[in-house]
């Protein structure tokens, strides 16, 4: 059986799986199983996107929203699509989605810093242009 998230079918070997105490607030493995925090409020989304926690993932995310607000989506542009913790969830597994349709798990070892930062942003663009294109209709 598929997964379908925000309008957009996810490949059938895709499954999802809440991790209360997940250090990040959702991955992917190569197999395609997804995990993710249950129940991320915007708030903690905001301060985990913004490198406001401690986690070595956050303060790399902090890089990623600098990028993306290069590209014109800031945080406020950010939050403007993500308001609800349904949202939160829906541009975290499209985010993974992304990884997973780029075959990043492939390369994600031998990257530098800005490599991964520019695989992180793409994945990010991907996952918020969908959510506004869903927005928008």
């Amino acid at each position: 059986m598929s997964i379908s998230v925000a309008g957009k079918k996810f490949p059938n070997h895709v499954q999802i799986q809440e991790v209360p105490n997940l250090e990040q607030l959702a991955r992917v493995r190569k197999d395609g199983l997804i995990l993710i925090r249950p129940q991320i409020t915007t708030s903690e989304f905001a301060d985990y996107f913004c490198g406001k926690t401690q986690k070595g993932a956050s303060q790399h995310k902090k890089k990623v929203l600098e990028r993306l607000t290069i590209k014109g989506w800031g945080l406020k542009r950010i939050l403007g699509i993500i308001k609800t913790p349904t949202d939160v969830r829906d541009f975290l597994l499209l985010h993974e989605l992304s990884h997973l349709e780029h075959k990043d798990h492939e390369i994600k070892k031998k990257l530098s810093e800005l490599e991964l930062t520019q695989i992180e942003t793409r994945a990010c663009l991907e996952a918020l242009l969908h959510l506004e294109k869903i927005a928008q209709n």
